[in-house]
């Protein structure tokens, strides 16, 4: 039975880190940068929690802004993160995730409507390489006393 949970909780880790090594090789991969605002998000529009969002863009192939969501919510509590929304797999979800979606949804509108996306100079020759029809890039987002503790902890 220990063997059992063991291997459960390594099979949650390795998808967290598959995720966010997936996530940093499309980054590097592609040619451009989202340059984003200095806009820090209200604590009362996270109940007072801290933790990190994922929003990810989706870059048009004439290097414009298409489509902006939350990708992924994380809470940090007793020294570990909760994932409470994740948008590709709903089964993570849990009803503060949903609620912290939903109520962060003109505060993020807002956001992405101020974010710009620069392109290279060599943007328009590598873009015709790639199959796709949208570059993805994901930008993570503190929230809460979040980075404080996180300061904390590397102090230690």
């Amino acid at each position: 039975m220990i063997k059992f949970i063991r291997k459960a909780k390594m099979k949650k880790y390795f998808f967290i880190l598959f995720f966010f090594i997936s996530y940093n090789i499309c980054c590097v991969a592609q040619k451009g940068e989202v340059i984003t605002p200095k806009i820090s998000i209200p604590d009362s529009l996270v109940f007072g929690k801290s933790g990190f969002l994922a929003i990810e863009f989706q870059i048009t192939r004439d290097g414009k802004i298409g489509k902006a969501f939350v990708s992924l919510i994380q809470l940090y509590k007793n020294h570990k993160y909760d994932i409470v929304y994740f948008e590709r797999f709903p089964k993570y979800n849990k009803k503060i995730g949903l609620s912290l979606e939903r109520q962060l949804k003109n505060w993020i509108n807002v956001f992405v409507n101020n974010t710009r996306f620069e392109k290279e100079r060599n943007f328009d020759e590598e873009i015709k390489k790639i199959e796709d029809k949208f570059l993805r890039f994901s930008v993570q987002l503190e929230f809460g006393s979040f980075g404080k503790k996180r300061k904390m902890d590397a102090v230690k």
